[in-house]
């Protein structure tokens, strides 16, 4: 029994490690591991200068079918999100105020697949106006974490609560 154990766990050893005890990378060299947090998303409203809630249903110009977001390849290209095989396969959701006062909101998940030099590009089409998300990450070996956003080259602020308000 001793020695069959030993050999089981001589063997679990032999497996876990490469040759040379090296990390092993993928193609933009940061360490592939088990678990990596992933936190990039963050919640838009939109509004006019005296403050009306551009995505409300009341506002005629607007309508949450329309909504799409793209992301930017490395290439520059718009890619159009549509995952199928996703919970939210077009890469938002619509949130109704749950408090009188309280705007509608796009939550988006803010392009991580295309992330160079810690910046990715997210395009947010409401149908009659687009908006270019530009997002700096932190990331390391074990996070990739959303830190800024511009709109429009706009640095905004989202730091408190992760909601974004965009001034037409």
């Amino acid at each position: 029994m001793r020695k069959s154990l030993f050999i089981i766990i001589m063997g679990a050893l032999f497996f876990s490690c490469n040759k040379n005890n090296e990390k092993i990378n993928n193609e933009e060299n940061s360490e592939v591991g088990c678990c990596k947090h992933l936190s990039s998303s963050a919640s838009f409203s939109v509004v006019d200068n005296q403050g009306n809630d551009l995505l409300s249903p009341f506002n005629e110009k607007f309508d949450p079918k329309n909504i799409k977001i793209y992301y930017k390849d490395k290439n520059n290209k718009l890619e159009l999100f549509d995952r199928p095989n996703l919970a939210e396969p077009k890469g938002f959701t619509f949130i109704a105020p749950e408090k009188e006062g309280q705007k509608y909101l796009i939550n988006v998940f803010i392009n991580s697949l295309y992330i160079e030099d810690k910046i990715s590009h997210t395009v947010i089409d409401l149908g009659y106006k687009k908006y270019e998300i530009k997002s700096e990450f932190s990331v390391t070996t074990n996070a990739i974490v959303l830190q800024k956003i511009y709109v429009d080259n706009k640095l905004m602020n989202f730091q408190n609560n992760r909601i974004v308000t965009i001034v037409e």
